[in-house]
């Protein structure tokens, strides 16, 4: 098994949940999709997604899955 991915199945991360809530109320967004902009903005990476209410509610955080592909 290659090494990256040996790393991700053997590591659990949690987003932090403190913000989980404000991000509930002040997006259009589920608590399940704010978990993953809390966790993306927790460790500065952006969050390759396709959901229209996450790249609206969070576009510090998330970046379009088509551009992320490099599919036009």
């Amino acid at each position: 098994m290659c090494p990256a991915m040996q790393t991700t199945e053997d590591r659990k991360i949690l987003p932090p949940p403190e913000p989980v809530p404000d991000y509930v109320v002040s997006s259009e967004c589920s608590a399940y999709d704010c978990e993953f902009a809390s966790l993306a903005k927790h460790l500065k990476v952006k969050l390759a997604t396709g959901t229209w209410k996450i790249l609206q509610s969070f576009p510090e955080a998330a970046l379009e899955l088509d551009t992320f592909s490099g599919f036009p």
